[in-house]
């Protein structure tokens, strides 16, 4: 559940791991951006060396949609940006035929 995802994040990082990976369809990603704030909060330096993966999930088929994700995941994840932003699941994207779109938009 939600509390053992933030405990295991929270000990993730104090023994040593250096990246976290989220999605929305993971169902966690505000859980783990508690994890992390409350790292920075107990002031762990080891927290800002976090590489943080997120993906945008396969119902962004437009740019436009890729952003509002991104700005979504940001918020829930307490950031302002994450060291890898992956495409999820990219059928519906490929089916849309608007990889090249949802591509660039990635690059931005």
């Amino acid at each position: 559940g939600k509390r053992q995802c933030k405990e295991t994040v929270a000990t993730m990082i104090k023994t040593g791991f250096h990246a976290v990976d989220t999605a929305p369809t993971y169902n966690n990603e505000d859980t783990v951006g508690e994890a992390l704030e409350h790292r920075r909060s107990d002031g762990d330096e080891t927290n800002g060396d976090t590489y943080v993966i997120a993906k945008v999930p396969k119902r962004a088929i437009h740019a436009d949609e890729v952003y509002s994700e991104l700005d979504t995941t940001l918020e829930k994840l307490k950031r302002n940006y994450v060291d890898l932003l992956l495409l999820h699941w990219p059928s519906d994207v490929i089916l849309a035929d608007t990889l090249a779109e949802v591509w660039q938009s990635l690059e931005e």
